[in-house]
């Protein structure tokens, strides 16, 4: 007998300016296609591995942790296990929220500070707070051509991964 586990997932994104203003970005909600993408969100091959793992308990599981930002434009590949050109990585606040049913979905938030200027235009989810290590769960593009940031604004992220059935 063969099970399927489907996931929806979605992020949105917040820029808070230096004066206090809190802008929205983008919001990216889709469904996981067969081929692991939503929108430019990719899982990547290590990704699908972790989730397999982390359902039996078998292999190097380590739960989701951090969220890091990065410059990179080139597109998402499942074979990625880094981001394309890392910035910044700060620790997740992660709870179970209900979505439909109790406790279906992980949450994943973080707000990032910036102490210098820059175009942020990828977004990953990973296994470990530190920079270019880790598994990488998803590798996504902001839309259009990123957020421009400058020395103390701040960027507040929140993935949500549902598990459907």
């Amino acid at each position: 007998m063969k099970f399927e586990n489907k996931s929806k997932s979605s992020f949105t994104v917040w820029l808070t300016t230096t004066d206090g203003k809190k802008v929205l970005v983008g919001t990216q909600p889709a469904e996981i296609l067969s081929d692991n993408r939503y929108d430019n969100d990719l899982v990547t091959d290590d990704g699908l591995a972790l989730r397999a793992g982390l359902l039996g308990g078998v292999g190097a599981v380590t739960a989701l942790t951090a969220i890091a930002v990065g410059t990179g434009t080139t597109a998402p590949a499942a074979t990625d296990t880094i981001l394309t050109t890392e910035v910044d990585r700060a620790a997740s606040t992660n709870s179970l929220i209900t979505t439909t049913t109790a406790n279906d979905t992980l949450e994943m938030t973080v707000t990032i500070a910036f102490t210098a200027a820059a175009t942020i235009t990828e977004v990953g989810t990973f296994t470990s707070t530190t920079a270019s290590t880790g598994t990488m769960y998803t590798h996504d593009l902001l839309p259009g051509t990123g957020v421009s940031v400058a020395s103390g604004d701040s960027l507040s992220f929140v993935f949500q991964f549902q598990q459907t059935s």
